[in-house]
Order: structure tokens, then C-alpha cells, then sequence
């Protein structure tokens, strides 16, 4: 008996020692995870989930317990999770603008955002991600102070966007407009600035861009291909007969 007892013992000290291994989340309220992050001089990693998201469980039974994982996290952050759904969820929800999950947020210990990822990742990715926090250029919390900043350089806008494309931020919309503001004829019609429009929630029907785009459609040929340009209106024209079909538009 007691054998039995010392073997549960010891299994019981390796599941721990392997939970260990990897990132220590802490059952903290959001403000206590700021007060510790302020003694500690670290900042803090939210892991925002909700408990019917697949790559959320990825990443809490797969990701966050690998050692070079919690290596890195647990030497720089004080980490935590909060169900989306549930008790402070909803209201840090709002706050930071989680629209889907996973979301991962860095935050500095007076609660201001640094940077936020969204989606699951392997190991390396999820470290090269959070890296990010680190590099001003990339941090999506510096980018958007300087926007608020009045920054709006063509180079800029082009990054930013991109940054609210993938959070799903609804001032991509306005922030698309005031890059295609930037661009030259030349450029609008360029490789590089074909995403505004083939996103339909940034070039949506009857928009300038879209406008743009019908009126300019043998330049977007020549530059882009005919045959890929065409599939785009013709997407967008048979978007717009259902539209006409199911009584929420009129032709005129």
C-alpha cells in the first residue's frame, strides 16, 4: 500500500513538473495581473479564448505547456487568461477590441496595449509574434498611437491597414480610404495595392474604391491580368443582381 501510495506520489510530481515547463498562467483578476506585472517590472500576456474555439485548445493543450514556450513568456510576462464569454471577458473584450479568437494581447502594467495578435500558431510563431511587442515599427499598439498621432505617410497607412485587416478592426475602412487618398494613378493600379480591392469590406459596393476599380479596368488589366480582374467585377456584378433579386437594391 504504501508503494502504491509513493508511486501516485511521484506521478503526481511529474505532471506537475511538466505543467511547469510550460507558460504558469495565473488565476489573477485583470487588475491584480497589472499590480503584479508593476512589482515585478514585467509586462502581461493575455490569452483571450473562448471555450468553443478549436485553436484556443490547441494552444492551451499543445502550445503554451512546451518548455521553450514557458522559457520565454514566463521570464518576460505576467500571464493570463480570461474566457471571452465569461466575468471580466466581455468587458476586456471591448476594451481591446477582441473580434475573434484566439486573441493574444501584451500589455504594459498601467493596462495600455503594446500589441495583439489574433489566431493560433506553433511554438516559434506564437514567440516571433509576441517578439513583435519589442520592435516599434511592428508593435501594433505603437502604430496605433502614432495614428492617433496624425501619422499618415503612404508607407505607414499600408502597414497599418494590413495590422487592422487582421484583427478585423473596423477603422480598416477608413483608414483604406486615406491610403488610396495617398496613392498615385500609377500606383493604384500596382500589384501591391490590389488587396483594397478584391476586400469587399474595404472596397464595398458603390464605394470609391470600387468605383475605382470599374472605371480603371483596363488599366487594372494590363497591370494585374485580365483574366483575374475579370473574375473580380464579375463577382462583384453578380453580388449585386442578388442583391437587386432579393429586393435590397434597385438598379438605377
Amino acid at each position: 500500500m504504501r508503494k502504491i501510495f509513493l508511486l501516485v506520489i511521484l506521478l503526481c510530481w511529474g505532471i506537475v513538473g511538466f505543467t511547469q515547463d510550460g507558460v504558469n498562467f495565473e488565476h489573477l483578476s485583470f487588475k491584480e495581473a497589472l499590480d503584479k506585472a508593476r512589482t515585478e517590472n514585467k509586462l502581461v500576456f493575455v490569452d483571450c479564448y473562448t471555450s468553443w474555439c478549436g485553436p484556443c485548445r490547441n494552444m492551451t493543450e499543445h502550445i503554451f505547456p512546451q518548455k521553450k514556450v514557458g522559457d520565454y513568456f514566463n521570464s518576460k510576462f505576467i500571464c493570463v487568461k480570461y474566457d471571452m464569454e465569461k466575468g471580466e471577458g466581455p468587458e476586456l473584450g471591448k476594451r481591446f477590441g477582441v473580434r475573434a479568437y484566439p486573441t493574444f494581447l501584451v500589455l504594459r502594467a498601467d493596462g495600455t496595449l503594446i500589441h495583439k495578435l489574433v489566431g493560433g500558431r506553433d511554438a516559434d510563431g506564437i514567440i516571433r509574434g509576441v517578439e513583435e511587442a519589442f520592435d516599434a515599427s511592428k508593435a501594433s499598439g505603437a502604430m496605433e498611437a502614432s495614428y492617433q498621432a496624425g501619422e499618415r505617410s503612404k508607407e505607414f497607412l499600408l502597414k497599418y491597414l494590413k495590422t487592422l485587416i487582421r484583427f478585423y478592426d473596423p477603422l480598416e475602412t477608413v483608414v483604406a480610404r486615406e491610403l488610396m487618398e495617398q496613392l498615385s494613378d500609377e500606383e493604384k493600379v500596382n500589384e501591391d495595392y490590389w488587396f483594397l480591392f478584391t476586400n469587399h469590406k474595404l472596397s464595398p459596393a458603390g464605394s470609391d474604391i470600387e468605383k475605382y476599380l470599374l472605371k480603371n479596368y483596363k488599366y487594372f488589366c494590363k497591370s494585374i491580368g485580365k483574366e483575374e480582374v475579370a473574375k473580380e467585377v464579375e463577382k462583384r456584378y453578380i453580388e449585386r443582381l442578388m442583391r437587386v433579386l432579393n429586393n435590397e437594391e434597385t438598379i438605377t
